[in-house]
């Protein structure tokens, strides 16, 4: 059988120069990952040795940018399902104290140790149940009205004030 062109091609060496040149383009991309936010084609060459122009034809060629995109992305998407773990596990061990003080709290009232001196304590008790609840703490209709029952009283004269006063006691 004749040998034709393709077959006297010397194909291990072209295929090992091409793993040789991809090997150098993906090494670098990564140099280039690495550098940042603030990378540069320059840093990127004095840290490979790459000429400026074979980089600048890499990036454009194998769409670096829209690698970097990809990768903050996934870095991101990584980090957050770390911190989402992180948070949920701190806010287990934060429950638990919580819960835990409650408890010692409670043996310091049983025993009268700990007591509710004035209303400014009272309502820190009160506040901290609602939140333990997950019920507001504020309630913005309740001080609209509070200042709508003021404006009212203050144009009442002293005889319509007295005559509620007197039908409550009724």
């Amino acid at each position: 059988m004749k040998e034709t062109a393709l077959e006297k091609l010397d194909l291990d060496h072209i295929n090992g120069s091409l793993a040789e040149k991809a090997d150098d383009q993906l090494r670098s991309f990564h140099i280039y990952y690495g550098l940042g936010d603030e990378r540069t084609i320059k840093q990127l060459s004095v840290l490979t040795g790459e000429s400026e122009h074979k980089l600048k034809s890499w990036r454009r060629r194998f769409s670096w940018e829209r690698r970097v995109r990809a990768l903050d992305s996934k870095v991101i998407s990584l980090i957050d399902e770390k911190f989402g773990d992180l948070y949920s596990e701190v806010k287990g061990i934060c429950q638990q104290v919580i819960f835990d003080l409650m408890g010692a709290a409670k043996d310091d009232i049983e025993s009268g140790e700990l007591k509710i001196r004035n209303i400014k304590d009272l309502e820190t008790v009160m506040k901290m149940d609602m939140l333990l609840r997950g019920e507001a703490t504020e309630r913005v209709e309740s001080k609209s009205m509070v200042l709508s029952l003021k404006q009212d009283m203050a144009n009442m004269s002293v005889k319509q004030l007295e005559e509620i006063l007197d039908n409550e006691g009724k």
